[in-house]
């Protein structure tokens, strides 16, 4: 009797976080190996994912000789936020993959995630460099994970058939574990959260005069911020200010992310578009919605296709202070809207960006790629 051969799928990253790596333990049909060069702060190795870090290119390349996959999953090209030079290290280890691939005869697929065309976030001359690296890149792949609506935009204006383009299934940010993101009972005063990079592009000059004008009109609500970042000292004169009503923490674990996350009653994402980044997958938006979050938000990046306005969530112009203070004081007043809000919110959540029902839907698409 001749054994079936065992599938295997080599996911090559530049940098890796938790939400990254940890879902690929519901793969049961193929062999997987994340192969990864830097990590996040946060991140912490799961004993149960096979994972292998490599030093440079030529480890890399090493690496994936002895592991011989019969598919790769890896990045967009679109990676890093140089606006004077080419992310030249992501660039370098896509190229291994690239040529590995043409040399073995296998395929790849990535994921697409820019919101910012490459001319304004690269600049003139190295956007183009990008834009046709892009082209040959995408148009050689497989299949191309869009997870924004611009960057479904952007593949087919570089020339990608509509037949690559898979707008359904979340890969690479493989959207949300709702087994452990889920409601709880909540607070009984209302509260408010913020998880984030304080910094610029999270809007972070925006949220403090938002939440100033919330609490002086609700004098007991609850703000919670979680984060670290250059616009930190913005934060901290904002408790100066109403130490009562704020909590501040630089970090959480990610279980006690999940049970701040169940008592809360709206989540805010103040997020605006600059020349070299914007808003992509709104990850902590994703996990709002598992634990049947409210939610207001700027319309910025690729957030309005996660969050329907009226429906799942109250968006405003980017910037629009006074629309997005309105836009919270009417969940604040109407507590059945907000109730169908969030029980609509955990429904899109459990149906649309389940972590495990994404990697299934992968599998079973590679399983049947790689079995033809």
């Amino acid at each position: 009797m001749i054994a079936k051969k065992v599938l295997k799928l080599a996911i090559v990253s530049e940098r890796i976080r938790n939400h990254f790596n940890d879902p690929l333990r519901y793969f049961s049909k193929i062999k997987v190996k994340h192969f990864y060069q830097n990590t996040y702060a946060d991140f912490i190795l799961n004993s149960k994912i096979n994972t292998s870090q490599f030093i440079n290119e030529s480890d890399l390349e090493k690496k994936l000789t002895q592991f011989r996959p019969d598919i790769i999953q890896t990045y967009e090209p679109y990676y890093g936020y140089s606006k004077i030079r080419l992310p030249l290290r992501p660039l370098g280890i896509l190229n291994v993959v690239y040529n590995y691939c043409q040399k073995n005869k296998i395929p790849y697929y990535f994921n697409a995630l820019e919101t910012n065309e490459p001319i304004i976030k690269y600049g003139k001359i190295a956007g183009k460099i990008i834009f046709w690296m892009y082209k040959k890149y995408a148009s050689r792949a497989w299949k191309i994970f869009a997870m924004t609506n611009q960057a479904k935009q952007m593949l087919l204006g570089v020339g990608v058939k509509k037949s690559q383009i898979d707008d359904e299934v979340m890969i690479g940010h493989w959207g949300v574990e709702t087994d452990t993101f889920k409601p709880g009972l909540k607070t009984n005063h209302p509260n408010l959260i913020f998880i984030g990079t304080l910094n610029e592009q999270k809007g972070i000059q925006y949220l403090v005069k938002i939440i100033s004008k919330i609490i002086d009109a609700y004098p007991t609500i609850e703000i919670i911020i979680v984060g670290v970042g250059p616009y930190q000292i913005l934060v901290n004169n904002l408790i100066k200010e109403y130490p009562e009503n704020i909590q501040y923490f630089e970090q959480l674990p990610h279980s006690e992310v999940a049970k701040t996350l169940a008592r809360t009653w709206v989540a805010l994402s103040t997020s605006i578009t600059l020349k070299n980044s914007s808003e992509q997958t709104a990850g902590f938006l994703l996990e709002a919605m598992a634990c049947g979050n409210g939610i207001v938000a700027f319309n910025s990046g690729g957030i309005s296709r996660f969050v329907e306005d009226g429906i799942n969530g109250l968006l405003s112009d980017e910037k629009n202070i006074d629309k997005y203070v309105n836009n919270i004081s009417l969940l604040l007043k109407d507590k059945n809207g907000l109730h169908k809000m969030q029980k609509n919110n955990r429904q899109k959540a459990v149906q649309f960006y389940d972590a495990k029902s994404n990697v299934k839907k992968l599998e079973q698409l590679l399983v049947k790629k790689l079995s033809t």
